[in-house]
């Protein structure tokens, strides 16, 4: 398999989403959203710029806790999957696309379903193994901008 490895992060100042490499500093999260050459010194402004949300030469500083990778997997309108965004799924219920590390190892939607008084957790294995991958989801929003979707 030769997926895409890339992130996305919200950026604090404007709330518009950074899309590149994923790089942390200390307690700074960064998103490079084109290639970074780290240099000591003689770094060219004008072929790097300076990002004024940073002060640091192409990166621009995200809200940490927005970060989430790429899947490597596109909705049925080609758009493009990420860890936290909101799937209409083919049953017609919104949910979430996370990571799983318990079980089964690698991508799941998620949702919580209230059965009386208890709180159902459902899962599903979200791969792209069918010759007809996703040809039903569809992205509808994100944890971090939409959570009403998932009331």
């Amino acid at each position: 398999m030769n997926r895409q490895i890339k992130f996305r992060g919200l950026v604090a100042k404007t709330s518009r989403w950074a899309y590149g490499y994923y790089i942390v500093i200390g307690d700074r999260h960064f998103i490079a959203e084109r290639d970074v050459e780290f240099r000591t010194h003689g770094l060219d402004e004008a072929d790097y710029g300076e990002q004024p949300e940073t002060g640091i030469y192409g990166m621009t500083e995200v809200i940490p806790e927005t970060v989430g990778e790429y899947t490597g997997l596109k909705d049925k309108n080609g758009v493009e999957i990420y860890e936290g965004d909101i799937i209409k799924y083919m049953d017609g219920n919104n949910m979430v696309v996370q990571w799983s590390s318990s079980g089964y190892i690698g991508w799941e939607l998620y949702r919580k379903k209230k059965m009386g008084k208890n709180i159902h957790h459902v899962k599903y294995m979200y791969y792209d193994h069918s010759p007809y991958p996703n040809a039903h989801e569809e992205v509808i929003g994100n944890i971090h901008r939409n959570p009403e979707l998932l009331e």
